[in-house]
């Protein structure tokens, strides 16, 4: 749950042809996410709506739901119509063996993990937002430069890519 506002669709934001809809600009990582941890998706389905930005040409909230190959279920609800400071980044998951939740802007911070036979992670010192997608144009340079790198590889992008592209086919708009 983000906020994106009126200034912030200028430019090239906010036009179909460039921006290409919220799943692509805001919450791709989130659908990056869902594929790294659970895998293929066999059926999904988008529901989605423009609530609150009439001057943009796509939806600006909607849910995901989906089933994974494993078997698995799960829904991804995104929006950005939260109010100025309401902003809301987590993944939750619950099982037969347990449960987590993980929050923060980088997915850093552990709300809870009570798993059968797992300790929390720690983590490392959470990256400046400042400095967040300089690290990433740092290793995609790395990358196409033949250095060593920790970036995904390409076809982890296209994956996600072709899944947000079925996504929108598929899409139901709710009025």
């Amino acid at each position: 749950m983000w906020n994106r506002n009126r200034n912030y669709y200028r430019d090239w934001r906010g036009a179909k042809s460039t921006d290409g809809g919220t799943l692509y600009t805001q919450f791709s990582h989130h659908i990056d996410l869902v594929l790294w941890l659970f895998g293929n998706v066999s059926s999904f389905r988008l529901n989605s709506a423009n609530i609150d930005h009439p001057y943009i040409e796509f939806e600006d909230c909607g849910q995901v739901k989906f089933k994974m190959q494993s078997g698995m279920i799960g829904t991804l609800n995104y929006s950005v119509n939260a109010l100025p400071g309401q902003n809301e980044n987590s993944i939750e998951l619950k099982g037969t063996n347990g449960g987590l939740k993980f929050s923060g802007p980088f997915l850093d911070k552990v709300d809870y993990l009570n798993i059968e036979n797992m300790e929390c992670p720690s983590f490392d010192e959470p990256i400046a937002k400042s400095e967040s997608h300089y690290t990433i144009y740092r290793e995609v340079v790395s990358a196409l430069s033949g250095l060593p790198n920790t970036a995904t590889l390409g076809n982890d992008s296209i994956q996600s890519i072709s899944l947000i592209e079925e996504l929108y086919k598929s899409q139901s708009d709710v009025h």
